[in-house]
């Protein structure tokens, strides 16, 4: 008997709950951190020269994490103040993937994706444009439109899929990462306000009007909608590097 048959009868004794399936051939991890690396007080720098910012109010910290030492807290607001992931790809298909805590109901974080030569306040020329106030997250294709409820005051997983072929992008959030790699999305097809002409090559953490501290965890960005192979799953008490190619079950 082969090891899926052994799996399959196996699972029906011990019983599941949620059962997910990832294919792990394709995708191509172009950024991952979970800020271990850097210094708190400080910009990220790792990856080397895969950041760039534009303003103040970014930094990593080690008061509010989701697990380890340290994360990403966006603390200031002000005018266009941005943090950029940098990556390369020629893909049309990117997934950007990410724990995120909100910390009031105030307007908090905004996170758009933008082409790699574009500027890090060039609002204009960004495709996805998510905002974080009052318990719920929007978005901008021209106007605020609210896509649904995201309670404060706890860590949520977050996943932007975008395909900048078809112009648009979905969203997905959840209590841990086998509920949204198993869920349907918070929002499906959401269209944005300006086109990205080139590749995508930014994705970026803006503090505008910002009033609501937030705090971002565990970056991974990727090629695709597929869950890459090495991919690091995280446990709530420490940084564990994981392959989603270990099937997870529960009772």
């Amino acid at each position: 008997m082969d090891k899926g048959y052994r799996c399959f009868f196996i699972l029906l004794i011990t019983g599941v709950c949620v059962l997910v399936f990832v294919n792990l051939s394709s995708s191509d991890i172009l950024l991952q951190t979970n800020f271990e690396k850097d210094n708190v007080g400080k910009i990220p720098q790792e990856p080397k020269d895969k950041w760039n910012s534009s303003g103040t109010g970014f930094e990593i910290v080690g008061d509010k994490v989701k697990s380890g030492k340290k994360s990403l807290g966006m603390l200031g607001g002000g005018g266009d103040q941005s943090l950029g992931a940098i990556f390369e790809t020629k893909s049309q298909l990117i997934t950007t993937e990410f724990w995120l805590f909100v910390d009031g109901v105030e307007r908090s974080l905004t996170v758009f994706v933008q082409e790699l030569n574009s500027g890090l306040t060039d609002w204009a020329a960004s495709g996805p444009y998510v905002n974080w106030i009052g318990d719920k997250v929007r978005h901008y294709p021209g106007a605020w439109e609210e896509i649904g409820n995201f309670p404060s005051g706890k860590w949520l997983y977050t996943r932007l899929v975008v395909n900048i072929a078809d112009a648009a992008y979905d969203i997905y959030y959840g209590d841990t990462t086998g509920e949204v790699y198993a869920s349907k999305p918070k929002g499906k097809g959401l269209k944005y306000r300006t086109n990205i002409a080139g590749p995508p090559g930014k994705v970026c953490f803006g503090t505008y009007g910002l009033v609501t501290k937030a705090y971002v965890d565990d970056l991974v960005i990727y090629e695709g909608d597929v869950v890459p192979k090495g991919l690091f799953a995280v446990s709530p008490q420490s940084k564990m590097a994981v392959t989603w190619g270990n099937l997870r079950c529960s009772k």
